[in-house]
């Protein structure tokens, strides 16, 4: 990830292709991308990559795998 914000100074430019080279490294079928809206207590896909588009899903803060994250 040091070399993708090296290539850019923008945090949306390095957040759109992180999921993508996050794949290619660790070998998944799929990545995404959750930042914490903190208006509505929910976790947003900001960005993904794989079979499925799941940009602007929210999960609340409190659910599922990604929610659990955000309470650690």
């Amino acid at each position: 990830m040091t070399l993708v914000s090296s290539e850019s100074r923008s945090f949306e430019t390095v957040a759109k292709s992180a999921p993508e080279r996050i794949i290619r490294h660790v070998g998944a079928e799929a990545a995404s991308l959750f930042m914490l809206d903190d208006q509505a207590q929910a976790l947003v896909c900001t960005a993904c990559y794989g079979p499925v588009d799941i940009m602007g899903l929210q999960i609340p803060s409190t659910a599922g795998n990604v929610g659990r994250a955000v309470q650690q």
